[in-house]
């Protein structure tokens, strides 16, 4: 069952989101998951409805019950809705979160700024099979972006390998 009940926009500004989506697909709205303040953008829409769609991350709670306090790594990030999942249900976490679209980062920094109390730490990245630089194609929906070795036109962003991404002071990594 869609559990959009969990979203809780002012509504005639969720409708205006909606009516100038296509046409201005940057413009933010803010409103809440649950009682968690979060922003979206009209093309973050596709992982917003996924999300919230259903409940696939549930394992995440019984994995993460009893490692305190967890330590996650959300590679491709998005705007942080995965995060948010983990602290919603696991206040105490921390999570590193990498996303390497630009403007899909802007986003992510804006919704951990919203939660001044949580563990949370934000990288612009791409997460890569090795240290450097990779070639970053941005595409109108913000989860189709991605990795493209064969795009030139791809924006060139950092990348990290996991074994780099790590935090090496924490004695391990819960997810």
């Amino acid at each position: 069952t869609r559990r959009y009940h969990a979203l809780t926009p002012h509504w005639g500004k969720l409708f205006l989101f909606f009516f100038r989506g296509e046409r201005q697909p940057d413009r933010t709205i803010r409103c809440g998951w649950y009682t968690m303040p979060l922003v979206l953008r009209w093309r973050d829409w596709a992982g917003v409805e996924e999300f919230i769609g259903g409940d696939e991350y549930r394992f995440t709670r019984a994995l993460l019950a009893d490692a305190e306090p967890p330590v996650v790594i959300d590679l491709g990030a998005n705007i942080g809705l995965f995060s948010l999942h983990i602290f919603r249900h696991t206040p105490r976490a921390e999570v590193h979160a990498v996303e390497a679209s630009a403007g899909t980062y802007r986003v992510l920094e804006r919704n951990r700024a919203l939660h001044p109390e949580c563990r949370w730490f934000t990288y612009h990245l791409a997460g890569w099979k090795e240290d450097g630089a990779v070639p970053f194609l941005e595409l109108p929906a913000s989860t189709s972006s991605r990795i493209s070795i064969e795009q030139p036109t791809a924006a060139t962003v950092p990348a990290q390998s996991l074994p780099t991404s790590v935090p090496s002071n924490k004695p391990s990594l819960s997810l």
